[in-house]
């Protein structure tokens, strides 16, 4: 991993921190690294032990918050290296403001400058991941939209469960009877595929209301009639909708999930 040293802005004493892109639990950040830190903050107290008082007296988690690995030698010669941690940027804003000295406050507020350039340095990418994964979802969705219009092409049968799925109110059962079945387990067999598809939510347990009782047997007296033009196209406007419907309620799923991560 690279060192990059970054110039303080607005500090008493001018300094430099060198930091490092790493990881910490599995999570890419940027590290500072403890020896420098203890260096900077001008500590009087010898390293390894003011290390090892900092990380108990401030309960940081190996792992999450720092990292023990081996530095260089000072004389830079080889053989064992000395000992030295790896810290996130917070880890390393605690370590330095309990020092309560003007060092540490100064040292704090160097790393607080860090994380904002970070934070600024990733925003653009950040927005063109965003635009390429929006991009990609909407090549998705054409797509699955195409294979829905072969699909139902091919089927009557699916065109006929679609037309049917989307009147409120009726349960499985008495979707199944308008198709001319006896039970509602062959419903839930064809709402799977038309789920499949990405035009209808699978939901088992769908109930009953005494305006779908009444559509049904409305719609059982007129079952058996030859189908006609204006019935084909009520179908294709139920298509439709449904592609619309599937369509609108992903995209406010999305909204909220991107409304909680902020």
């Amino acid at each position: 991993m690279a060192k990059k040293p970054i110039a303080a802005q607005d500090a008493a004493p001018a300094f430099h921190i060198s930091t490092i892109e790493g990881q910490l639990g599995g999570v890419p950040q940027t590290l500072a690294l403890a020896r420098t830190l203890h260096a900077t903050l001008g500590v009087g107290r010898d390293f390894t032990n003011w290390a090892k008082d900092r990380i108990e007296q401030l309960g940081l988690i190996e792992g999450e918050s720092y990292s023990p690995v081996l530095g260089n030698r000072s004389d830079g010669l080889p053989g064992r290296g000395r000992q030295d941690y790896h810290l996130s940027l917070d880890a390393a804003k605690h370590i330095a403001l309990a020092e309560r000295t003007q060092a540490g406050r100064e040292v704090r507020s160097y790393f607080i400058e860090v994380e904002r350039r970070a934070r600024e340095q990733a925003a653009p990418l950040l927005a063109q991941m965003q635009e390429r994964l929006q991009r990609q979802e909407a090549q998705l969705h054409a797509l699955r939209a195409k294979e829905a219009e072969r699909a139902l092409a091919a089927s009557p049968r699916l065109q006929q469960a679609l037309r049917y799925h989307t009147i409120a109110g009726l349960t499985h059962t008495e979707k199944a009877r308008l198709m001319g079945w006896k039970t509602g387990d062959s419903w839930r067999v064809v709402l799977k595929e038309l789920a499949a598809l990405g035009l209808a939510d699978y939901q088992p347990n769908e109930g009953r209301s005494a305006a779908g009782q009444a559509q049904s047997h409305h719609l059982l007296a007129a079952h058996t009639q030859p189908p006609s033009a204006a019935r084909s196209a009520a179908l294709a406007a139920n298509v439709q909708k449904a592609r619309a419907a599937q369509a609108q309620k992903h995209a406010a799923q999305r909204a909220g999930a991107q409304g909680g991560a902020a």
